[in-house]
């Protein structure tokens, strides 16, 4: 039977290529794709990470995994296409740059798209199943914008760190577990002490029997004399 999980994030960050050494874990937010401020452009990556080893078991098998992010702002009526990877490199929330983490992610990946404010619902499913299959580390999700060099298609998101704690993301995964097979019950002493006394009362039965049919017959021989 299948059964789901709602998971909150242990950590996330935005990196930024024109200030690659800077930290910005503790931001309420996050952006992905190139972002036009006061006349300079900006291109971000961001990053995320569930504890999905600690809540899914061994050997489950995804049936579906929905990471869920809220816009915090959005480019009107346009919609924004994101290339979700998986992290190679590990990282902490509080140290991780540009500079140590821009290429640390693998070359497989899903999309997904956004569009208005409504929540974003990404299928993550197999980026979770080989996560689980232990294929790959869980170092988390890199979210990046398909269109990293146009600027009317970057979107922001809340962050764990946001103040409006009902828009912070997570992560939603239904899974099932394998059946374990059916093994008979082992033998215990009470058991084998059952079989034996069930054992000696036939045996005395059939004893019994013997003497009876013995003794029959010996009857029977008398008679006919």
């Amino acid at each position: 039977m299948a059964e789901t999980k709602y998971l909150h994030p242990v950590a996330d960050a935005q990196i930024t290529r024109e200030t690659p050494n800077d930290n910005y874990g503790s931001h309420y937010g996050f952006t992905v794709g190139l972002d036009l401020i006061f006349g300079n452009y900006y291109l971000h990556r961001s990053l995320i990470r569930f504890p999905i080893l600690d809540n899914i078991p061994e050997k489950a098998t995804i049936v579906s995994a929905k990471l869920k992010l809220k816009p915090l702002a959005f480019p009107y009526e346009t919609r924004v296409t994101v290339k979700i990877h998986l992290v190679s490199v590990d990282w902490r929330e509080d140290t991780v740059t540009w500079a140590s983490h821009n290429d640390k992610y693998t070359y497989y990946y899903v999309t997904g798209s956004s569009v208005g404010e409504d929540w974003t619902d990404y299928e993550v499913k197999d980026l979770v199943q080989k996560i689980v299959n232990k294929e790959f580390p869980e170092y988390g999700f890199m979210l990046i914008n398909a269109n990293e060099d146009d600027s009317n298609f970057v979107i922001s998101f809340h962050s764990k760190e946001s103040a409006a704690t009902q828009y912070r993301p997570y992560l939603v995964v239904t899974y099932e577990t394998p059946t374990p097979p059916t093994t008979p019950p082992t033998p215990t002493e009470e058991t084998y002490k059952g079989i034996m006394k069930v054992f000696q009362s036939l045996m005395s039965l059939m004893f019994t029997l013997m003497f009876l049919m013995m003794l029959m017959s010996m009857m029977a021989g008398m008679f006919r004399v």
